[in-house]
C-alpha cells in the first residue's frame, strides 16, 4: 500500500518540479498554485523522470528525447511475476515429463 505519492509538476510539456503527496487533488492544487491555471501533476512513483524531462501524450522523455521506463505499479509487477511463475511452473512439467519418457526408453533399449 502506497501512503504518498510521487507527482511531477508539469508546465508547457515541461516538468519543472518534483513532489510528494497523498493525492492528485492536492498535488495537481500545488502545480496550478504555483506554476499557473494551466500546470498540472503526473503521478510518477513508478516512473523514471526528472526536473526538465519532457511530458508529451501520457509519457516523460529526458532532455535527449529518450522516452523514461515506466516501472509498473506492485499490482501490475506482482501479476506480471504470477503469469511467469504459471508458465514457468507449466514448462517445468512438460520437461519433466519428457525426460521421465526419454528414461523409459533408454531402460527399454538397454534391457
Amino acid at each position: 500500500m502506497i501512503y504518498h505519492q510521487i507527482f511531477a509538476e508539469i508546465q508547457n510539456e515541461e516538468v519543472k518540479n518534483i513532489i510528494v503527496c497523498r493525492d492528485y487533488m492536492v498535488a495537481n492544487q500545488l502545480a496550478q498554485k504555483t506554476y499557473g491555471k494551466d500546470a498540472i501533476a503526473v503521478e510518477c512513483t513508478f516512473c523514471d523522470c526528472a526536473i526538465g524531462d519532457t511530458y508529451k501524450n501520457n509519457t516523460f522523455y529526458d532532455p535527449e528525447g529518450n522516452e523514461r521506463k515506466y516501472w509498473g505499479n506492485e499490482i501490475e509487477n506482482i501479476n506480471e511475476l504470477k503469469a511467469e511463475n504459471t508458465q514457468l511452473k507449466k514448462q517445468t512439467s512438460e520437461d519433466n515429463d519428457s525426460i521421465l519418457d526419454l528414461d523409459f526408453r533408454v531402460t527399454m533399449l538397454e534391457g
